[in-house]
């Protein structure tokens, strides 16, 4: 018990987790690089005085660390275990390794850690198991504490154990007069043992109260040891206090004045360490009225509007379209959001669109179907829009593109901040939310309302509102979504901004199947139901003729004859939102018109012979393929004729042949990649 204190340690933020992060992609988007020796707690004090919720640290090299703030964290799938965070700049603290980062919550902390680190001595016989670590001593220490272990040991710097309490497990009998010298320990082969003693300071305050309301605070001290703390309290409204903290703990009593978000700043004399509880205080006249639904009159608004032009389809690995490139076309501008890109892919006549990170956007016929993935290997935020999921790195999302010439529009129509004393169908707390996210994420399960509140939480709801609520001031849903400041998540502690999810189906349709004749009469059909106010639209036959209508959830048809051969572009567009319907139309003076028509039957697949299997090779012949398209089918029919009893495709438009049986055999899963030229094998 003759040992003395060499190290004290502590971190001035609440560690969240272990995330993902990119270097192309931050997961927090201010980064700043730093001397490792100023350590994590110049980093947290940095990004708190730029008023950001989150930090995160991460090794740079081993000088420099990387620092990064924002108000939102895991925009990345992050299925890691805490061991990519246990790397080190300074040796004296953990920070996330390469691409991974140690995240840490800056505001309304309530309770903070302070290890003590000592040597406790040399020791020639460890009875226990030690993990392959490279570690300090205060690392290792550092560790066996968040363990709630009291001591660690470490053996020539590259293995360490955690053990229990002192005398169950480790033998000093065999020490001599050198053991208590820790320089001399190593050398002897000796295994070094450090004693932590760790120290917790918690504050428990409530986290709403209304105007002069006195409320209390308890701070107590959880500790092996015998401490004073001289704290310095901050109320947020120009007043301060100043208190002695013991083991037997504190209570402090408050009132606030006004309404809003207060914090409380605890800051521990000598210890460049603080507590900030955050408490948010209420307006007793906040309620402006709680009439049943039927009796109320909205001053609605659409804040959030896109156009949905394709069908999703699924996640898929990079490696799903490699055998394509050839048919790829890759947009040369960043496109903003999802949406964008599938109306460049349908403007341009493809049938896919490939959406990935960095504003990614190709175009496709066709896709391979290898290593389809679970959607969540797709569910990174967009770059360049934080309202949107866009593929992960080398994961891409695949839509495919409406053959009609239609288009769903989705729109939030904001009701109003209200309190609710009722549970949500489904609901989800999201570290980057956002109510366009929220939006989707209710949409795709099949709710018609949603809310967010808490900043982090998104609620879905069916039905029209419940039988009571209370829609209160405005003022009172303050919060800003941490994954988009521009928007607003509810409030504090229980306002919702309530939204009502529309979704407006705009369909176009040609009788003449998009080819017509000179002065031919031609029909077409426009439907929507969109049925809360008329919708005015003006369509643009494409040669200076122009018309204006109004409908709303019915179908217009439409005439139309064209005196000039061309190619006609007719443009739908609506006083609604701003995308715009196209469809092309030739007109020709030909006698005999060979008109398109919609593919609507089975496909049927000649598969000439009986699946065996998936095998990684082969001893085949190699046989180019003669005959177009390039499939099983093709290939199967090429190897009959020449007598052979096998045959065998890739998806690099090879065909092979052969008598004798394979080896080899593969998963399946690595046999699904989509043939080339021949998209439906």
């Amino acid at each position: 018990n003759n040992y003395s204190i060499e190290k004290i340690v502590h971190e001035n933020g609440e560690y969240v987790g272990c995330y993902k992060d990119n270097e192309l992609y931050r997961d927090l988007r201010n980064g700043y690089i730093f001397n490792s020796d100023l350590g994590s707690n110049f980093c947290f004090d940095f990004c708190r005085e730029k008023k950001f919720e989150f930090a995160a640290i991460q090794y740079y090299n081993e000088s420099f660390f990387f620092c990064s703030c924002d108000n939102r964290y895991g925009t990345l799938p992050s299925y890691i275990d805490n061991k990519q965070c246990l790397c080190t700049a300074n040796g004296f603290e953990f920070c996330g390794c390469r691409n991974f980062n140690r995240v840490y919550r800056l505001n309304n902390r309530t309770k903070i850690t302070e290890i003590s680190i000592g040597f406790f001595g040399c020791y020639s016989k460890i009875f226990q198991d030690f993990e392959e670590t490279p570690l300090t001593n205060e690392l290792s220490s550092i560790i066996c504490s968040e363990r709630n272990l009291e001591f660690s040991a470490n053996y020539k710097r590259n293995k360490f154990t955690c053990l229990p309490p002192q005398g169950s497990s480790i033998n000093g009998i065999a020490c001599n007069s050198t053991c208590a010298n820790k320089e001399l320990c190593e050398p002897n082969n000796g295994t070094t043992v450090y004693h932590t003693q760790k120290t917790e300071i918690v504050v428990l305050c409530p986290n709403l109260v209304q105007i002069n309301e006195t409320f209390t605070c308890n701070i107590s001290i959880q500790s092996q040891q015998i401490l004073t703390y001289d704290l310095t309290i901050n109320y947020g409204d120009s007043k301060f206090e100043h208190k002695s903290l013991t083991s037997n703990g504190i209570q402090i009593s408050k009132a606030y004045a006004s309404n809003g978000l207060f914090t409380i700043n605890i800051l521990v004399g000598g210890r460049n360490m603080s507590l900030n509880p955050q408490i948010y205080v209420s307006n007793n006249s906040w309620l402006l009225f709680s009439n049943m639904i039927s009796n109320k009159t909205f001053n609605s608004s659409l804040v959030y509007s896109y156009a949905d032009f394709a069908d999703y389809i699924g996640c898929f690995s990079a490696k799903s379209f490699q055998n394509a490139y050839s048919d790829v076309f890759k947009l040369e501008d960043k496109i903003e959001n999802p949406y964008e890109c599938m109306k460049k892919c349908m403007n341009y006549n493809y049938s896919y669109a490939i959406i990935g990170q960095y504003g990614n956007c190709r175009c496709t016929t066709r896709y391979g179907m290898l290593l389809k993935e679970n959607d969540d290997a797709c569910r990174c935020v967009c770059q360049m829009s934080s309202d949107n999921y866009c593929g992960c790195e080398e994961y891409f999302k695949i839509y495919q593109i409406r053959l009609e010439k239609m288009f769903d529009i989705v729109q939030a129509r904001y009701l109003g901040c209200y309190i609710f004393n009722f549970t949500y169908f489904a609901s989800k707390h999201s570290t980057y939310n956002t109510n366009g996210l929220c939006l989707d994420f209710c949409r795709i399960n099949g709710y018609s309302f949603f809310s967010t509140y808490n900043g982090f939480y998104c609620n879905c709801e069916n039905g029209y509102f419940p039988l009571s609520f209370i829609k209160i001031d405005e003022n009172e849903c303050n919060y800003k979504c941490p994954g988009n400041n521009s928007q607003t998540c509810g409030g504090y502690f229980g306002p919702r901004s309530f939204f009502e999810i529309l979704t407006r189906n705009i369909h176009l349709t040609s009788f003449s199947n998009f080819v017509g004749k000179i002065n031919e009469n031609l029909q077409f059909r426009l439907e929507s139901n969109y049925s809360y106010y008329h919708n005015s639209f003006e369509i643009d036959f494409g040669d200076d003729h122009k018309k204006n209508l109004q409908f709303y959830n019915q179908k217009i048809h439409l005439d139309k004859n064209y005196t000039n051969k061309g190619l006609y572009n007719i443009l739908i567009r609506s006083s609604a939102f701003e995308s715009t319907l196209k469809m092309e139309l030739l007109i020709t003076n030909d006698s005999i018109i060979e008109k398109k028509r919609k593919l609507d039957k089975d496909i049927t697949i000649y598969e000439n012979g009986e699946l065996i299997g998936c095998f990684k090779d082969t001893n085949f012949e190699s046989r180019n393929h003669q005959y177009f398209p390039k499939n099983q089918e093709v290939c199967g029919s090429q190897c009959k004729r020449e007598n052979f009893i096998y045959s065998a495709v890739s998806s690099e438009e090879n065909c092979f042949c052969g008598n004798s049986p394979v080896s080899g055999f593969s998963s399946s899963s690595n046999c699904m990649c989509g043939c080339a030229y021949s998209i439906d094998r």
